[in-house]
């Protein structure tokens, strides 16, 4: 089970690793430099939950950029474990 912590809600910053610029952007079908432009415009939504208890070790990352909706699993050493895709409120 993937939860968040009660103090504050994991982000981006808390990762032990670093999440791949490319790989995000090939998730959702754009290059590197207009994911990057999208993220700075504040147009990709993100949310990071950390694992606990039998998920601990995992990270759950979700990116959302308009209605498209990408989730990542990754271990803490940055592999990625599971994913998928589609549209947001399906």
């Amino acid at each position: 089970m993937i939860v968040q912590a009660p103090s504050r809600p994991p982000d981006v910053a808390d990762l032990p690793f670093l999440l791949d610029g490319a790989l995000v952007a090939q998730r959702f079908g754009v290059t590197v430099t207009r994911m990057r432009e999208l993220m700075r415009r504040r147009m990709v939504q993100s949310r990071v939950e950390k694992g606990e208890g039998e998920d601990a070790g995992h990270w759950r990352i979700t990116l959302r950029l308009g209605n498209r909706v990408w989730r990542g699993v990754f271990t803490d050493d940055g592999q990625l474990s599971d994913e998928t895709s589609g549209l947001a409120g399906r």
